[in-house]
């Protein structure tokens, strides 16, 4: 387990894990190929009544994207502290989707933050890690 100065103290445990879906139907036209669709996923975590957000592009011209199935990773880090699901991403998450992780710890971060009372960089928790 990693240690997080800022989250020493911090109790907080996630209690609500909620996916929300923003389609984009607005034609992108790249050199490497068209965008038509997009579908976005918005991930609200929630803990001692705060709400930390995330947010990803979840797919690309596939509308028939079921956010449900996309999404139940989330399921395995409600009841966990805020460090608790920060290291169960880093050991269990790389078997996931890297948008899944990505948004996931922003959210986390975000979360971290409101709940400490300071911006979310100050939680010293990982930046996500990115599949490039």
């Amino acid at each position: 387990m990693r240690e997080y100065p800022a989250l020493a103290a911090l109790d907080a445990v996630i209690v609500s894990a909620s996916l929300y879906r923003l389609d984009t139907n607005i034609p992108r036209h790249f050199s490497f190929g068209d965008w038509l669709n997009r579908q976005h996923a918005v991930l609200r975590l929630q803990s001692e009544g705060q709400s930390g957000w995330g947010e990803n592009i979840i797919s690309i011209n596939h509308p028939e994207t079921d956010l449900a199935s996309w999404g139940v990773f989330l399921q395995a880090i409600k009841g966990m502290t805020i460090a608790q699901a920060v290291d169960f991403l880093d050991e269990q998450g790389r078997s996931w989707d890297p948008k899944c992780c990505e948004m996931a710890t922003i959210a986390l971060a975000d979360l971290a933050g409101k709940v400490c009372g300071r911006p979310a960089a100050a939680t010293s928790l990982p930046a996500p890690s990115m599949p490039w």
